[in-house]
């Protein structure tokens, strides 16, 4: 699509599942979608194209955060994790800010990097635990590109959940033992 912020963004601009199983990422913004954009040579990090948000509405928008989750490649009803993420904005760089966010499972924000856009910045957190990201432009004018991360492997069960089902065990474990008993 062209680099036109607020226009629709088409279907084969869409970018939200297409990487879920081989890579086990998902994407979405304010849509259910971002938005893979022709930003033109010397403009992106990586050739000519780059990414940027999507509204509610369906179109292009470089002000709405970019939401990434990861989940188990091949098996998309496992969350899973990594401990690398990396973006870089464009390369016009406006003297403004862009931020990186890491979340683990439960939503709780891992680590921060923000810096000034100087042009193509790189954004990057290594942090155990990863589920998802968010990226976005306080300045809203950033395209971003070059994203990248470690190895997905299935996020372990959240420590309560473990304990729960290992303290149900126990209660189920002692009543039949006593019913055997009786």
């Amino acid at each position: 699509m062209a680099n036109s912020p607020n226009s629709a963004v088409p279907m084969a601009s869409q970018v939200s599942t297409q990487f879920l199983a081989t890579d086990g990422v998902l994407f979405e913004s304010g849509s259910p979608f971002i938005a893979a954009v022709s930003l033109g040579f010397g403009h992106a990090t990586s050739g000519s194209r780059g990414i940027g948000g999507a509204t509610a509405a369906g179109g292009l928008s470089y002000s709405t955060p970019i939401d990434a989750a990861f989940f188990l490649p091949g098996d998309s009803a496992t969350l899973g994790e990594t401990d690398f993420v990396s973006v870089r904005g464009d390369l016009k760089g406006v003297g403004g800010v862009v931020t990186l966010q890491a979340f683990d499972r439960d939503g709780l924000l891992l680590e921060t990097n923000t810096q000034i856009d100087s042009g193509g910045p790189t954004l990057q957190i290594s942090a155990v635990g990863i589920h998802s990201v968010t990226f976005f432009s306080a300045t809203a004018n950033v395209a971003f590109d070059d994203f990248s991360f470690g190895p997905v492997r299935a996020a372990p069960e959240p420590s309560g959940a473990a304990s729960l089902g290992t303290g149900m065990l126990c209660v189920i474990g002692i009543s039949r033992c006593k019913s055997r008993a009786r």
